[in-house]
């Protein structure tokens, strides 16, 4: 009898969690799509800069950012909203109180990647507020990287990361097999693509490194190694790494398309010119790991091998962080044509793959951390409520 009794509150301890899960994979959803509108923004913002120059507080580009991490912000706060109302029922607080984190003492409670990316959506908003006040003091930008812009794409980033940190989340709570669990695949794919997106903003600054490195090519495989190794330690299961770098693909090409596009036609709507010598070409996303897919390609197939052969994690990890950092390197334009020094191609690509294999192994660490986080809310849950029925 009691033993029925216990698995009656499992099998509702579970059906709260799937209930939990769709609410916030609505509001995981629409914080993803906020964030994609605001890097848009962000790479017409480079765009116009580049090609127009002048900008105030209140052109397109700025408020498509601002617009996008608006957007973001609102459902972080709804779910933290909900989450403390439901915090407060008693048939939903076991999973509220498992999921969430308290804020403010106890006041309310919100699951932690949401209060992350609800806290990088305020600080956004807030550099807007710089922004503003920035423009009323200097009036126009002649360049991009002023300080609120910086501490824009900053607190975007924040934001990011809470969005893969809500999607990794939700993967675990949500039940194998099902298309709450493949939704959340997609999300931190997507979330993943994002963030090697904005971390692209500060690549066209990165000087070179004595006449022999390319900076850019060693930020840029940096940060991609340990992108990809994240992703594969999060989810340890075959192309999810490719789910990833076609995404990206697909901001990679869009950016490409629109930013030019919408600068040459907003520019023409305000009677402003072009600069002389403007950029045919997309400038952010010229600058966005190209070969961000075929490393991805490489690292799943590599993976799946090494699984097959039964290899040595640390063996694994240093060998797909090496060969992806090498072929980042390969396919990245900025080693070509921007370096303007060919003596520094060489020594770039020796010393690619073993910045690789620091940065990945780094990200294989902290995903691994994030699997193990994520992975013990349902187990906590469903033995807090065998204790309860005991």
């Amino acid at each position: 009898m009691l033993q029925s009794y216990i698995l009656t509150n499992e099998v509702t301890a579970r059906n709260e969690i799937l209930h939990e899960v769709r609410r916030r994979l609505v509001g995981a959803v629409i914080l993803a799509l906020g964030l994609l509108l605001g890097e848009v923004g962000v790479a017409w913002d480079v765009q116009w800069h580049a090609n127009v120059g002048p900008d105030t507080f209140f052109t397109a580009p700025h408020m498509m950012v601002f617009g996008g991490m608006a957007l973001a912000g609102l459902p972080c706060l709804f779910i933290t909203l909900l989450s403390t109302y439901n915090y407060h029922r008693r048939e939903s607080a076991q999973v509220v109180a498992t999921t969430t984190v308290p804020v403010l003492g106890g006041s309310f409670h919100a699951p932690l990647g949401f209060l992350i990316a609800g806290l990088g959506a305020v600080v956004n908003l807030l550099n807007g507020a710089y922004d503003l006040w920035w423009h009323s003091v200097y009036g126009f930008d002649a360049v991009v990287f002023s300080p609120p812009h910086i501490g824009l794409s900053l607190a975007e980033h924040i934001a990011i990361v809470g969005a893969m940190y809500a999607f990794a989340e939700l993967y675990h709570l949500s039940p194998a097999g099902t298309w709450l669990r493949r939704a959340t695949i997609i999300g931190i794919a997507f979330a993943a693509a994002l963030m090697l997106c904005s971390l692209s903003f500060y690549l066209p600054e990165v000087p070179g490194l004595f006449d022999l490195l390319s900076g850019r090519t060693l930020v840029a495989v940096a940060f991609s190694s340990a992108i990809l190794l994240l992703l594969v330690a999060v989810f340890q299961r075959p192309w999810i790494a490719t789910l990833a770098g076609g995404i990206f693909t697909l901001f990679y090409v869009g950016n490409w398309l629109f930013a030019p596009w919408a600068t040459a036609v907003y520019a023409s709507s305000l009677n402003l010119l072009m600069r002389e010598g403007a950029y045919q070409i997309a400038v952010l996303p010229c600058m966005y790991p190209a070969g961000f897919l075929v490393a991805a390609l490489s690292i799943d197939a590599l993976f799946l091998l090494a699984r097959r052969l039964h290899w040595n994690n640390a063996l694994c990890v240093f060998l797909l962080s090496g060969i992806a950092a090498l072929l980042l390197a390969l396919c990245y334009p900025p080693l070509y044509v921007f370096s303007g020094v060919s003596a520094s191609m060489v020594p770039t690509l020796l010393v690619a793959p073993l910045l690789g294999m620091v940065c990945g192994t780094l990200g294989w660490m902290l995903g691994y951390t994030l699997r193990q986080s994520s992975q013990a809310n349902v187990g906590a849950i469903l033995a807090a409520s065998v204790k309860e029925s005991a």
